[in-house]
């Protein structure tokens, strides 16, 4: 198995969580350029963001794709859905260590820390999440 996809994927997702939560809930115009990261993770870029919406943790206004490369194009307004601004204030366990979502998040974007499944804690601190506000 290729993890490296799946690494790409986990630090798209946590750079588009972490840019969401840098800009709060204002106007905003957002391309992969603005992300930091090497044109080898242009292919992740709308899907991880769609991923992100689909699971109910960023909103966007629009997504404005122009042709050229994968992620040519404008994302205006993402924001945090109040699923989302939940996920970042989660305490989560990290080794000996326990810090909340938003400091993994901005651990994993930055590449201080490389989390194997990242993606996967997400969508279960997701699922979590919406469970916990369902039976409330």
């Amino acid at each position: 198995m290729d993890t490296r996809n799946l690494e790409k994927s986990q630090k798209m997702l946590a750079r588009l969580i972490e840019c969401a939560a840098e800009n709060g809930i204002k106007e905003s115009m957002i391309q992969f350029s603005d992300l930091g990261l090497d044109s080898s993770y242009e292919e992740y870029f709308y899907p991880c963001l769609e991923w992100l919406e689909s699971e109910g943790v960023v909103r966007t206004k629009a997504h404005h794709r122009t042709m050229g490369s994968a992620a040519s194009g404008r994302i205006r307004n993402l924001v945090l859905t109040s699923v989302g601004q939940s996920l970042l204030g989660m305490k989560v366990s990290v080794g000996e260590e326990e810090e909340t979502l938003a400091e993994t998040v901005e651990k994993v974007s930055k590449g201080d820390r490389s989390y194997s499944k990242f993606g996967d804690f997400l969508g279960g601190a997701i699922g979590g999440l919406i469970k916990s506000l369902g039976a409330g």
